[in-house]
């Protein structure tokens, strides 16, 4: 154990500081910066992260998101980025500090709640906003944001809908795990009103998929609390899987909604060239697998993704492909790119412990809510770059950090 004994104690004024921070996600981004940088100061001065460092250091979820930045340190020192790039994308990463940082603060399941309301009252708040524009009660919406009412509130489209989809798992996990009659309607509300606004208010695509996977999702964690036999949960989770199966297809064929405006966006970039939203992202996976097995062990470095893109969009040909991005919109792609095979396993080995621990280490409402988080943050991670993404990348790492217990037990406290 360090002898820190002359610290001051400080765990109460992180743990505000935390959540200032988690009711700035969805509402302001300086509020976030500054919150977050009083929350390192204050810890790196605490008595109790000290203490704490020995459970810290045996904890796979923490070690292995420090590792994954250290590699991403390492990745600077080959990248074929410039310096300025390479350093930019690291500090992108910085948020990976805040799981171990922050764990040690919220062990206490009275604090873990806390946390998750903080977060889910900052983005309820948006959701009632954004259905006050839709309506035109409001107009608090700032224009460069987005063109439809309701769609981008505080923040982008794509954050917007990471953010509900956030929020409805958590609502989703609170509703389940409640005794109580009252909590258990309210968080369902909750979770239904936001769920309406992604499929009906917002435009973005990537919301409405995750609620599409949120739905078999919760279906699932409904079923698994339910005393039936297990031959009947599986044919009740084979006729959800069925039901959205077939939904998705008939939808895709009309080209006015979401699901079919991916086909046509998909088709018009394949036999026009067209940079389409979806035709972009699929032409970004196709170059991100060749830049990848161009140097698959070790990647081309952090920050790499703009040189290399560079090397293939000269030869493309078509619009689609000589559109050079920051990020491929694909997390996983973004990790082998950069790091190779190496990069790749850290990342998925990161979320396959924290699902681990979601299935052996909480109280229900907690390891639910704990699935929910991963579920919604490793699908997003196919059509965008969440953990490079700033508020995404945030989100994650703080709801991580306070769901996820600092040591492995066999049984829920």
């Amino acid at each position: 154990m360090l002898n820190v004994a002359h610290l001051p104690r400080l765990a109460t004024p992180i743990r505000w500081t935390c959540f200032g921070a988690l009711i700035s996600l969805p509402l302001s981004v300086a509020s976030l910066n500054v919150f977050m940088g009083l929350t390192l100061v204050l810890i790196f001065l605490s008595q109790e992260f000290w203490q704490s460092l020995p459970d810290l250091i045996r904890n796979p979820v923490a070690m292995i998101a420090l590792v994954m930045l250290i590699f991403l340190a390492l990745g600077t020192q080959y990248s074929s980025a410039t310096d300025h790039e390479n350093i930019n994308y690291l500090w992108r990463y910085k948020k990976l500090l805040l799981v171990p940082l922050c764990i040690p603060f919220f062990q206490e399941s009275k604090f873990r709640y806390q946390a998750l309301s903080c977060f889910s009252a900052a983005t309820f708040l948006t959701v009632l906003v954004s259905w006050s524009e839709f309506f035109k009660f409001t107009h608090l919406s700032d224009p460069a944001f987005g063109d439809f009412t309701g769609d981008s509130v505080f923040v982008m489209h794509i954050t917007q809908g990471y953010l509900f989809a956030m929020l409805i798992s958590l609502a989703v996990a609170l509703s389940l795990a409640s005794k109580n009659i009252y909590l258990k309607v309210g968080w369902l509300g909750v979770a239904a009103l936001t769920a309406l606004d992604i499929s009906f208010v917002m435009w973005g695509k990537t919301g409405k998929a995750t609620l599409v996977i949120l739905f078999l999702w919760g279906s699932m964690e409904w079923l698994n609390i339910q005393p039936w036999k297990f031959k009947t949960k599986a044919i009740i989770q084979m006729i959800c899987i069925c039901s959205v199966i077939l939904g998705i297809a008939i939808a895709a064929k009309n080209p006015t909604n979401s699901f079919g405006m991916i086909r046509s966006d998909l088709e018009k970039a394949q036999t026009t060239g067209e940079a389409t939203s979806q035709g972009l992202r699929q032409q970004f996976a196709k170059t991100g697998i060749k830049i990848f097995l161009k140097s698959p062990w070790i990647g081309h470095g952090t920050g790499s993704i703009v040189s290399q893109q560079a090397l293939f969009a000269k030869e493309a040909g078509t619009p689609v492909g000589e559109v050079i991005t920051v990020n491929l919109h694909n997390e996983y792609l973004m990790q082998a790119v950069q790091l190779g095979v190496m990069g790749i396993a850290l990342f998925l080995s990161w979320i396959a412990y924290t699902w681990f621990y979601s299935l052996r280490q909480l109280p229900e409402w907690q390891s639910i809510a704990l699935r929910g988080v991963i579920v919604v943050f490793t699908f997003g991670c196919l059509f965008n770059s969440y953990l490079w993404d700033h508020i995404e990348g945030y989100t994650y790492c703080l709801l991580l950090a306070t769901l996820v217990p600092i040591k492995q037990t066999r049984s829920p406290q």
